[in-house]
């Protein structure tokens, strides 16, 4: 019921608001297509930032960190060759930018979204390994370097102690934080392989939308194209097949076929066109019906004509046939006058035998009868005459009808 709804409204559209619904509905594909090629951009824009922001930049400054604990190390490992208190405080001081960009690079990376990779490694819990590994080396590393500035302070201490302390604290750089250094090593290995899978699988994520994003563009795109198509090819289809049954229609119309009605009852163009076609035909036929029967008109009053004719001549048996149109009620107005002057007739025959076989024994009232006789055959000829005069006013008629019938023809 809906669709044939959907139809019929659909047919009864104007020839540009079907156009235009057709435009429209290419246009929302075309438009949806849009939107989801937009929508797919900026999901790829966020998945980028996100890899950028999240590990790109966290890569780097890991880089760079792990470039730092090295050089942190090997800072340490040149202090644990001084031997005068200026150069170890120079060489202290050095330490300290170091520390603070390790520790800043660990504070940044710990603010991002920390993930899970999809084989299984997770961020969060890899940098909780390596903060503590780092606070063990730099605690480490400082229980060391206190060691030297002991052995550097000779209020204190004599020189015999203080180089004791020095050697104290060169076997902890050298020889007792080198594994803590190698475990820093490791963690901060491990973290920046996390890091690695983790902005691996963003990234596939990344390629797969944009993929996906490309193959429903390109259905789109030929949905548009097909729906573009088959919608022209149906409006085509219908104006054309509408324009061809009204041809046809039109052709079996001049070929005489005048009953041929064209079958459009849209209120469209094409419906418009074929109910004035059909109007028109409706007066044509009605035209070519009047004049048939003009030419019955002018063949029934011949017809009548010639039974006038004949009654006037005295065949008073000829009878007009009876029709159901106007004719056939004159015709039977005219054969019951001729029955009625037929009877009359026969009484004035049977009266002339009466006057006849009485003549001899009513002699007395001869002249009477005969004087009633001859007022009979007056009245006789006198319908005669009234017969005649009819007949020419039916001849008059028939002429003049013969006349408006050529006229009508031409």
């Amino acid at each position: 019921m809906v669709k044939l709804g959907f139809q019929e409204w659909f047919q009864d559209l104007r020839t540009q608001s079907k156009l235009m619904v057709g435009f429209g509905v290419v246009s929302v594909i075309i438009l949806t297509m849009t939107v989801i090629g937009i929508v797919t951009l900026r999901q790829l824009s966020a998945q980028s930032q996100t890899v950028y922001v999240d590990y790109t930049i966290p890569l780097s400054d890991f880089s760079s960190m792990g470039t730092g604990l090295t050089q942190h190390h090997e800072l340490l490992l040149d202090i644990a060759k001084t031997n005068r208190k200026d150069d170890f405080q120079k060489e202290v001081a050095r330490l300290v930018p170091l520390k603070q960009a390790i520790l800043k690079n660990v504070t940044d990376y710990e603010s991002t979204a920390l993930r899970v990779s999809r084989s299984g490694r997770d961020e969060a819990k890899d940098l909780a390994q390596l903060k503590p590994a780092l606070d063990t080396y730099f605690r480490e590393a400082e229980a060391a370097l206190s060691a030297f500035i002991d052995s550097f302070d000779s209020t204190q201490m004599t020189a015999e102690q203080g180089k004791e302390m020095r050697g104290l604290g060169v076997l902890a750089l050298t020889t007792n934080l080198t594994p803590t250094f190698e475990k820093v090593i490791g963690r901060h290995g491990e973290q920046v392989m996390t890091m690695r899978e983790v902005a691996k699988d963003l990234n596939d994520d990344s390629q797969g939308l944009a993929r996906n994003g490309t193959l429903l563009l390109l259905l789109g795109g030929a949905v548009a194209v097909a729906m573009g198509l088959g919608i022209g090819f149906i409006m085509a289809r219908y104006f054309s097949r509408g324009v061809i049954h009204i041809a046809d229609v039109a052709t079996q119309a001049a070929s005489g076929h005048l009953q041929a009605r064209a079958k459009l009852s849209t209120h469209d163009e094409l419906g418009q066109m074929a109910t004035a076609f059909n109007s028109m035909l409706d007066r044509i036929t009605s035209l070519v019906q009047t004049e048939g029967e003009r030419d019955q008109m002018q063949r029934q009053l011949m017809q009548f004509l010639a039974l006038v004719s004949d009654v006037g001549k005295g065949d008073l048996t000829k009878r007009g046939t009876v029709t159901e149109d106007m004719f056939g009620n004159l015709a039977d107005a005219f054969n019951l006058m001729l029955d009625r002057f037929g009877k009359l007739l026969r009484q004035v025959k049977e009266a002339a035998e009466r006057v006849n076989s009485s003549a001899g024994n009513l002699r007395d009232t001869s002249g009477q009868m005969a004087g009633t006789a001859k007022h009979q055959a007056e009245e006789s000829v006198r319908a005669l005459s009234s017969v005649e005069n009819l007949a020419m006013s039916m001849r008059q008629v028939a002429q003049t009808a013969g006349a408006s019938s050529e006229s009508a023809k031409q």
